[in-house]
C-alpha cells in the first residue's frame, strides 16, 4: 500500500489501476459483442464473417473468463474493508449512494435513452417514436449493465448476515496467510470449472430459463470470488501471491488462450457458426469450456495481481482520474457505444475493422464522458 501522490489518502494503486483496465475491458468486449464476438448487447450488427467471429470470440471468452469474477472479487474485498472502518449505518448509507441509486438511474434513465438511440435500427417502422413515447410505454426500462451492481446488492446483504453469524468476521486483528501454492490455485479452478459445467445443465448461457437479470451460468464464480475477496479482505494478504509465481501463470494463461482455446473451438465444429454445444448441457464442449475459462480466468488473475502489484503500483495525475472515473465508464458507457455503432452503421467493411478502428475512439470518449461526470457536484458523490 502506498500514498497517492494526488492525494493523502492511502491506497492500493495498482488495484486501483486495475480498474482503469476492468473498465476499458467492458468497453472492449462490449464493443467486441457489436461486431460479431458472442454475448448479449444492446446492438449487434448483422453479417460477422468467421474472419470476424473467431479473434473476437477469444477475446470476449478470455475477458468473460476473469473480468466480472474481478469485479466481484475486488467488491468483496473492499465490501469488508469499508463495514469494518465505517459500521453499520455508514456502510448502508454509503452502498445505497454508491448501488442503489446507479441502478435506478440505469433502469429509468441510461437504458431508455440506449434503446431510444437504436430504436430507429430495430423498430423502422417506428422510427420516429420520441423519447417521451418510449418511456412512457416503458420498453427501454431495464438494469442494463448494472446487473452487476444488483448482485453486489444482494451478495451484500448476505455479507452482513454472515458477519453477525460468524464472529471472525468481525474481528480486526489480521493473521498473516502464507503464499497460494501454484497446485492449490489448479486444483482449485478445476473444481471450479467442474462446477460451472453442472451449473451450466441448468442455466445454458444466453438462454434465460428465469425471470432475474443475471447468466447464472456465470455465477460459480463469482460466488467463489466475492467469498474469497471478504477472505483475502480478513486476513494479512500482501504477498498471497508473488512475482515470481505470477510469471509462471502469465506463460500458462497465453497458452491456454493461444492454443487451448483454439483447438476446443475447431475440434468442437464452432468454426461452423454453432456454438451452442459449449454453452451448456450435457456435452464434453460445455465442460471442456467450462473447465477452460477458469482455469484461464484464476491464472490471469493471479497474473495481474501479481505482476501490476510489483510494475503498477504508483499513479500520475492521469492514471488517478482515469481509476477515480472507472465507475461512471461503466454506468455510462452503453448509449456511448450504441451512438457510435449507429453513426458509422454505413461504413462498408468488414466487421473486425470497424471493431479496431472504432474501439479505441469508444474508449476516448467513454472515459471522456465519465471525467465529465465526476466533475458535476450533483454526481461526483456517486460516481
Amino acid at each position: 500500500m502506498e500514498i497517492n501522490k494526488v492525494g493523502r489518502k492511502p491506497r492500493i494503486l495498482y488495484v486501483e489501476n486495475l480498474r482503469i483496465l476492468l473498465s476499458a475491458l467492458v468497453v472492449i468486449v462490449h464493443m467486441a459483442c457489436t461486431y460479431g464476438g458472442p454475448g448479449g448487447w444492446n446492438y449487434m450488427e448483422p453479417g460477422a464473417d468467421l474472419v470476424s467471429i473467431f479473434p473476437l470470440t477469444i477475446l470476449n471468452a478470455t475477458s468473460q473468463s476473469f473480468f466480472m469474477g474481478m469485479f466481484f472479487f475486488f467488491g468483496a474485498y473492499f465490501t469488508h474493508l469499508s463495514f469494518q472502518k465505517k459500521g453499520f449505518i455508514f456502510f448502508v448509507k454509503d452502498r445505497f449512494i454508491r448501488l442503489v441509486i446507479p441502478l435506478l438511474m440505469t433502469y429509468y434513465l441510461i437504458s431508455p435513452f440506449t434503446s431510444y438511440i437504436v430504436w430507429p435500427v430495430k423498430h423502422p417502422e417506428q422510427a420516429d417514436l420520441s423519447f417521451a413515447d418510449l418511456w412512457i410505454s416503458g420498453r427501454g426500462f431495464g438494469v442494463g449493465v448494472m446487473w452487476f451492481a444488483e448482485a453486489l446488492i444482494y451478495f451484500t446483504i448476505l455479507y452482513i448476515i454472515a458477519r453477525n453469524l460468524l464472529p471472525w468476521l468481525r474481528r480486526k486483528e489480521k493473521i498473516t496467510l502464507p503464499k497460494i501454492k501454484s497446485r492449490h490455485i489448479l486444483i482449485s479452478s478445476v473444481i471450479l470449472g467442474a462446477v460451472t459445467f453442472l451449473a451450466r445443465l441448468l442455466f445454458p448461457l444466453f438462454k434465460r430459463n428465469h425471470s432475474l437479470n443475471f447468466e447464472l451460468g456465470h455465477f460459480p464464480q463469482y460466488i467463489f470470488l466475492f467469498v474469497l475477496g471478504i477472505i483475502v479482505a480478513r486476513y494479512n494478504s500482501d504477498h498471497l501471491v508473488s512475482y515470481r509465481q505470477a510469471k509462471k501463470w502469465m506463460w500458462f494463461s497465453l497458452s491456454m488462450i493461444c492454443i487451448v482455446f483454439p483447438l476446443i473451438f475447431l475440434f468442437g465444429g464452432a468454426q461452423g457458426g454453432d456454438i451452442s454445444p459449449y454453452l451448456g448441457g450435457f456435452t464434453w464442449q460445455s465442460l471442456t469450456f467450462s473447465v477452460w475459462e477458469q482455469v484461464t480466468g484464476i491464472a490471469i488473475m493471479v497474473t495481474l495481481m501479481g505482476i501490476l502489484k510489483v510494475k503498477w503500483n504508483q499513479q500520475s495525475k492521469l492514471s488517478a482520474s482515469l481509476s477515480s472515473s472507472a465507475y461512471a465508464v461503466y454506468v455510462f458507457h452503453p448509449p456511448v457505444l450504441v451512438w457510435i455503432s449507429i453513426l458509422f452503421i454505413n461504413w462498408d467493411t468488414i466487421h473486425l475493422v470497424k471493431f479496431l478502428i472504432l474501439t479505441p475512439l469508444a474508449l476516448v470518449v467513454s472515459f471522456g464522458v465519465a471525467l465529465v461526470i465526476k466533475r458535476l457536484p450533483l454526481l461526483r458523490r456517486i460516481f
